[in-house]
């Protein structure tokens, strides 16, 4: 049922509520002799009936009643019997208010205390048979000295249902209109952010563009610079190579849109240039590093390689070196790391540090913010660096 249709349903409702009050009135006022039911036409007399509202009780499609001064019934019809789901024949001395649950109790007392020629419209709900039901109660004097009054129950429950099925309704509705609104909402959300993450695609592109760019330049700059003597080429070899693992670690943040990398692949881009993987032994959890971590890890871990190539573990055949980390340092979020190598030449402790020894115990730190320390134990170089993760 629509709301329209049950605006309508009420509408007639209280319209056949104000015909019964005004059928009470005119036989109560003896402006009325006899009167015609809908059902056959059948016309019913008043004239020399002792109690006249009896037949008009008796005919109604509602439950109604005469109720004595105290508001006892005097004589009701059968479908006042059938909605309290009392036999007929017990109704008479029952009084109402026994059937109005107890919060009503009170007002249905001032209804009958009521001293207006009009009558009284409430809604109540009735014990009907161990059932609760809603019911419009319309109470009427039928004499002057209010002795008797005659009262007409409307079961309101398919009312109750239709209205709560339009409330229903009503609210499936608003709720649907607020999930089409919202997925439209989702819709153009997902629309400018995949035209953001377009763009920014390209700006990424274009900035590693640029980057290569610059390191080729850096490159060619550095070649013309070092002239043909050995110590020249050994340096722009050196420097050729840390460009080379610069734009590595540049490569892979950009497969990342810059997001950041992982230590594994940070690492075995790095190392392998270097050595087969047989050489390493690596060992952490997956973790995740900003792009100024991965750069400063990705440098840093070059100048270990290049160093063990050269005069540690991996300049023999049989030298390995040992990486691992664990984030679970002194406080939350602390990046533990250590390159361990094993099985190289005796180490010596060097006479002065070079270039890659102070850009990781400066550099690397300073760009972890944190903190890395060589060893140069005889069995082989310890790396140890500490990092705050972002």
């Amino acid at each position: 049922m629509s709301v329209e249709e049950l605006r309508a349903e009420n509408a007639e409702l209280l319209r056949r509520l104000d015909e019964a009050e005004e059928t009470l009135r005119a036989i109560r006022e003896g402006a009325v002799d006899a009167f015609v039911m809908e059902h056959g036409n059948r016309v019913y007399t008043l004239e020399g009936a002792d109690r006249p509202y009896r037949i008009l009780v008796e005919q109604m499609e509602q439950g109604a009643a005469v109720l004595n001064a105290e508001g006892a019934i005097l004589y009701s019809n059968l479908a006042l019997a059938a909605l309290l789901q009392v036999p007929h024949e017990k109704l008479a001395g029952m009084a109402l208010q026994d059937f109005i649950e107890v919060a009503g109790r009170c007002a249905y007392r001032a209804m009958l205390g009521s001293t207006h020629a009009r009558a009284s419209h409430r809604e109540f709900s009735l014990h009907c048979g161990g059932a609760s039901v809603p019911v419009h109660v319309t109470l009427a004097a039928l004499s002057p000295d209010r002795k008797e009054y005659g009262v007409l129950i409307t079961d309101l429950t398919v009312q109750k249902h239709h209205a709560a099925l339009a409330i229903a309704h009503q609210t499936l509705v608003k709720t649907e209109q607020r999930l089409r609104a919202e997925m439209l909402k989702q819709k153009e959300l997902t629309e400018e952010l995949a035209i953001r993450h377009k763009e920014r695609t390209l700006l990424i592109e274009e900035l590693n563009h640029r980057v290569k760019n610059t390191l080729a330049t850096v490159q060619a700059i550095a070649a013309q610079t070092f002239n043909g003597r050995k110590a020249d080429l050994d340096a722009r070899e050196a420097f050729e190579s840390r460009l080379v693992a610069l734009s590595n670690a540049h490569n892979l943040l950009t497969e990342r849109n810059w997001a950041g990398a992982e230590i594994h692949d940070i690492l075995w881009r790095v190392l392998e240039p270097h050595a087969g993987p047989e050489r390493f032994q690596v060992q952490g959890p997956s973790t995740l590093l900003s792009p100024k971590g991965a750069l400063a890890i990705a440098m840093g871990l070059h100048e270990l390689a290049t160093n063990a190539v050269k005069y540690g573990a991996l300049s023999n055949g049989s030298g390995r070196v040992s990486i691992t980390w664990s984030v679970d340092g002194p406080q939350p979020g602390t990046l533990l790391l250590q390159w361990r190598e094993d099985g190289g030449p005796p180490v010596k402790i060097p006479s002065r540090k070079g270039f890659g020894s102070r850009l990781i115990e400066r550099g690397l730190a300073h760009d972890l913010n944190g903190r890395a320390e060589i060893e140069y134990r005889p069995e082989g170089v310890v790396c140890s660096v500490t990092s705050i993760l972002d």
